[in-house]
């Protein structure tokens, strides 16, 4: 019980109202996803855990939407209602998190080279999420196996090949954001690089450096992520 009461207490109240929420849907929807791994929370569990934290109107949204959809007790599952929360309480903050981002992705006079690539990080968080719920994908193609054998082996490493190719895409595109946003000075001695062998991780090095060197501002290094 005390463990429980620990995991409550981390989570953040949600009213659905500008005026009385600390954060905003998709930092609430981060927040309760990294519990539910941290604390092993199934699906029901972090459902209830929600509704728990919903107060206010979110809390009178929730209950008209459970009820509107005739929603069992065996759906009452985090699965269905996320898609549903972020479409009501996310989409439009989203979408002008992202414009104002991509409007203002140049690196401020007294920003460090650490704070713009949080800033991008964050950035590309909420891009992420907003294709997650986007619904005209590409279909995956089938997997055909016949013959072969170890078809789960196969499903597998073609699921595995697809992730990692879209995440470095997304690290690619995340590298271009940062670069676009250097000032000229930072810009020139990344250019000193190869831009087809290089990293975020390089990049970010290399800017920081020429930063500190330049006296500039100095910051603590962080990684890329």
């Amino acid at each position: 019980m005390l463990a429980f009461r620990v995991d409550q207490s981390k989570i953040p109240e949600f009213w659905g109202q500008k005026s009385k929420d600390t954060v905003t849907a998709i930092v609430f929807i981060r927040k309760i996803e990294d519990l539910a791994r941290t604390n092993h929370w199934t699906d029901t569990a972090t459902y209830a855990n929600v509704a728990n934290a919903f107060k206010g109107f979110a809390r009178e949204w929730l209950f008209a939407t459970a009820d509107m959809l005739d929603w069992t007790d065996a759906q009452l599952t985090w699965t269905n209602l996320k898609p549903r929360f972020q479409k009501q309480f996310a989409t439009q903050t989203d979408d002008k998190q992202i414009i104002e981002g991509l409007s203002n992705l140049a690196m401020g006079p007294t920003e460090t080279t650490g704070e713009l690539l949080a800033r991008i990080t964050n950035l590309m968080v909420i891009i992420k999420e907003s294709y997650a719920a986007y619904n005209n994908k590409a279909p995956e193609p089938p997997t055909d196996a016949q013959g072969l054998g170890h078809v789960g082996l196969l499903e597998n490493t073609a699921k595995q090949w697809t992730n990692d190719t879209a995440n470095n895409m997304l690290q690619f595109f995340k590298m271009q954001l940062f670069r676009a946003s250097l000032p000229g000075d930072l810009m020139k001695a990344v250019a000193q690089h190869d831009p087809t062998t290089m990293t975020l991780d390089d990049m970010y090095q290399v800017a920081t450096d020429t930063q500190r060197e330049s006296g500039l501002k100095t910051t603590k290094p962080v990684s890329a992520i």
